[in-house]
């Protein structure tokens, strides 16, 4: 065992001696102050505001208020406004962040099927409206749904006029409050069930975080860079020569993950400091980092075996770091609407822990999977390695 300390802190002494694991341990507390003052927690607080305009003695535009209303959070805030001017002057002034304009027939032309311009959009150039407008049109669907779905059935024959007229009579008198006989999902592209939780922003927290993990990330690829060095220039065989393969890994991944939880624990501190609503509890969080860590150092093994060559591991970095902008929550959650990246976005471990840090159960499920497998593969890689070595030798014998 007091060989095993003294590798680790050999190995620890070699890590911070390095300018590039220096960088990455000082730039993740870094960023969260540097996120704090440029997004301070009382601005990051602010929902966005949207202007709703909607007719007077109009039933099927109070349902969607109404719904509307629903959807308000921390986030998005939806303010009834009490006329068209007062629209366009709160979105000129940068008040609201955008507002919309219900037509004056608005029944009417839901009763003849015509939504084209039902809905009229106001916006100054800096408005960001692509999730809010995704909102207002969720909430109009909702309301169209059993229209539509009455149109559908009568055209396939499977109801006459008279129980569709009695069906939808019975859905408007009910106002929600009766037994459900329409079940309604809205689904993005790939087939699940729309998040707007992570459709709505990423936020300033959500960034600090993505970047404090991927700074994480390039510690962990950078010791498998290094890794690969000290094999090719036989460093661990020189100092101690009698101990076992996976003893020196061990220590080695050790000392790595040592200071990738205290680099990693110092960002969430500070973070919480700054961002105190956001995120889960400390031990929530503690614990989420170190399997987080676990992950990646089984991937940063793994790539030592796929890859065995230092210079071209090292090559592929910039190629790695771009791939984990575009596709993990970071900036932007493009997994989740784009399906065929999917499948590429759930590879990589920095999108399952981000998920898990601002998601639920089933986030926090296949986050655990995700790293048991990784565990597995690389057990499983590092035997197959060192039986292949053995092979290797025993030739050499022969």
């Amino acid at each position: 065992m007091s060989c095993f300390r003294a590798l680790v802190g050999l190995q620890l002494k070699r890590f911070l001696r390095q300018k590039a694991f220096l960088i990455c341990l000082f730039l993740m507390p870094l960023l969260g102050i540097f996120m704090g003052i440029l997004f301070p927690a009382s601005s990051v607080g602010n929902t966005l505001k949207v202007g709703i305009l909607l007719p007077d003695d109009s039933g099927k535009s109070e349902q969607i208020w109404r719904r509307l209303l629903t959807y308000s959070d921390e986030q998005t805030e939806f303010v009834r406004a009490a006329s068209e001017n007062q629209v366009r002057e709160q979105v000129a002034a940068r008040v609201w962040e955008c507002g919309y304009l219900f037509a004056l027939n608005f029944d009417d032309r839901i009763d003849r099927e015509d939504y084209k311009g039902i809905i009229t959009r106001v916006m100054s150039p800096a408005s960001m409206t692509l999730f809010t407008s995704w909102t207002v049109v969720s909430a109009l669907f909702e309301v169209c749904a059993p229209h539509l779905a009455m149109d559908f059935l009568k055209s396939r024959d499977l109801l006459t006029q008279a129980e569709a007229g009695a069906f939808l009579l019975q859905w408007e008198e009910a106002d929600d409050a009766g037994l459900v006989k329409l079940r309604l999902e809205r689904q993005s592209d790939g087939g699940e069930i729309f998040d707007r939780t992570r459709a709505s922003g990423i936020g300033a927290s959500g960034i600090t975080r993505g970047l404090m993990a991927l700074l994480l990330f390039v510690f962990a690829y950078l010791w498998a860079v290094q890794h690969l060095e000290d094999t090719m220039t036989g460093f661990f065989q020189r100092i101690m020569p009698f101990e076992p393969a996976t003893k020196r890994l061990a220590g080695s991944l050790t000392a790595a993950g040592l200071l990738m939880a205290a680099g990693g624990g110092r960002a969430v501190a500070v973070e919480k400091l700054i961002f105190p609503a956001e995120g889960a509890g400390l031990l929530g969080e503690g614990i989420l980092l170190t399997v987080y860590i676990l992950s990646l150092a089984c991937l940063s093994f793994i790539l030592t075996i796929i890859v065995p060559n230092r210079d071209y591991l090292l090559a592929v970095l910039p190629f790695s770091l771009v791939l984990c902008l575009l596709l993990s929550p970071i900036l932007f959650d493009a997994g989740q609407w784009i399906r065929e990246i999917r499948w590429l976005s759930n590879l990589i471990p920095l999108t399952h822990y981000l998920r898990a840090v601002t998601g639920g159960r089933r986030e926090l499920q296949n986050f655990v999977v995700y790293t048991c497998l990784l565990v597995l593969l690389a057990t499983a890689a590092g035997h197959a390695k060192a039986k292949l070595s053995e092979i290797s030798f025993l030739r050499q014998r022969a």
